[in-house]
């Protein structure tokens, strides 16, 4: 396989908690905590007059240690205690892990160097205690973007942040009557009617917030007749949404939803920006236990037939890949050893051999990363694992999320991996990459001469 160098970026330290008022005088035993994460809904003390608002923390750690691409050098990290930016700065022609903005000192960054992301992170005033669930940048017009935050006050409400970026007015905080299990910012246009803002996937309902123009300050909650216009394709969509992927091919968008009780739901229509028209195709399948990730890759359109390929990992550990979903007589291909694993993750498809077709990747709790490669059997495509002597990726702790991405700009993707120990950075095998594209120069340059004899 292809990737050998791999780069590794601590997360910064949790901020210290904000002080507690004293209301006794005698000091009881306090139970030591981590410092090395916010504590989850599975292992802080349960105080009896916590009862409460752990019910509400059940979910707090849903989108932990998740990413976003926001630029093409760019990631969101997400961890429950902070959200992170990683980039690869051109100048010093390296990839730098830092707190969105925060910084030690003013000497070190003074406030003219930040970034409207980095402004728009101070001036959304998260509590201190809150645990981030999700962060993501939305694009509402070339000069108008606004940071999206999801966060879980410790003893309040999970809440629903829009954040204009680059000093605009506009700061606007939803409460949510239950835990979003997924947040995707999307724009949907309908003729002359435009959206954009986030759509929550919570456990009681889909709901959309946002704004219904490019130049307006205030957003707002989609009603069901606004939101039936904008996403025809998720009305009535009953149950819950845990991993969505979504791809476009020829004016046609691919959306494929997994959810907590094994549903796979796949739709195919005339893309409407990030959403699809009302004539929209689909297709459900059911697999067993909750759905982790899903990856949709290779689509295409021929002779005016959509089809793609989908990979689904599941949490109790097994992950399985549709040949084609909106065939709905194919019965999905289990992944050989797939289940060996505690639990899968995350996943994501990625040429790591540079043979111009997608290998599978899938991130366990047994922090490892598999690789499987696709062997051509009678026109069938059947996946095999591939051995430790040519993938080994294991890491300190879980993999909870992979973004395949180029983001030092040579032309060839980096695999971003995030796990509790921090973002590795898997780089490309140079003297593999160089032989590749030789051994292209070579075959490119004989199909160039002219015959002879």
């Amino acid at each position: 396989m292809g990737y050998g160098q791999s780069w590794l970026f601590r997360y910064p330290a949790p901020p210290p908690p904000p002080p507690s008022p004293v209301v006794e005088t005698t000091k009881a035993p306090t139970p030591k905590r981590s410092g090395l994460r916010r504590p989850s809904s599975g292992d802080i003390s349960i105080e009896p007059t916590e009862k409460d608002s752990l019910a509400r923390m059940q979910d707090r750690d849903v989108g932990a240690f998740s990413m976003t691409p926001i630029a093409p050098n760019r990631l969101l990290v997400t961890t429950p205690w902070m959200v992170c930016d990683l980039q690869f700065l051109h100048e010093t022609q390296q990839f730098h892990l830092s707190p969105l903005g925060i910084f030690p000192s003013s000497e070190d960054a003074p406030p003219s160097t930040m970034d409207d992301i980095d402004r728009a992170m101070v001036m959304a005033g998260t509590p201190l205690d809150a645990s981030f669930l999700s962060s993501d940048v939305l694009h509402v017009s070339p000069d108008h973007r606004v940071l999206v935050l999801v966060y879980q006050e410790l003893h309040g409400p999970c809440c629903l942040l829009l954040q204009p970026c680059g000093g605009r007015p506009g700061r606007q905080r939803f409460e949510q009557a239950d835990v979003p299990l997924k947040t995707i910012p999307m724009t949907a246009t309908v003729g002359d009617a435009q959206f954009f803002g986030a759509v929550l996937f919570r456990h009681d309902a889909i709901v959309a917030v946002g704004y219904t123009a490019s130049d307006s300050t205030e957003a707002t909650q989609l009603d069901a007749e606004a939101f039936a216009v904008f996403f025809p394709h998720l009305v009535g969509f009953r149950h819950a949404v845990t991993a969505y992927h979504s791809v476009v091919v020829d004016g046609t968008r691919i959306v494929a939803l997994g959810c907590g009780n094994g549903v796979v739901h796949f739709v195919h229509g005339p893309a409407r920006a990030d959403s699809v028209a009302a004539d929209f195709v689909a297709t459900t399948f059911e697999l067993d236990g909750p759905i982790s990730n899903i990856n949709v890759f290779s689509p295409r359109v021929v002779d005016g037939r959509v089809s793609c390929k989908a990979l689904v990992s599941a949490s109790i550990g097994y992950a399985v890949v549709y040949a084609d979903p909106f065939d709905a007589s194919g019965a999905p291909e289990f992944l050989p050893d797939s289940d060996y694993y505690d639990s899968l993750l995350c996943c994501a498809s990625a040429d790591v051999d540079f043979d111009g077709e997608p290998e599978l990747l899938l991130g366990s709790f047994s922090n490892a990363l598999v690789a499987y490669k696709a062997a051509n059997t009678d026109g069938k495509a059947t996946w095999t694992l591939e051995p430790r002597s040519k993938w080994d990726f294991f890491f300190f702790g879980p993999v909870y999320s992979i973004v395949v991405q180029d983001m030092n700009g040579d032309g060839v993707d980096e695999i971003v991996v995030a796990s509790t120990d921090g973002i590795h950075v898997l780089e490309p095998d140079c003297d593999l990459v160089l032989a590749k594209l030789q051994a292209v120069l070579h075959l490119l340059q004989q199909q160039g001469q002219p015959e002879t004899g």
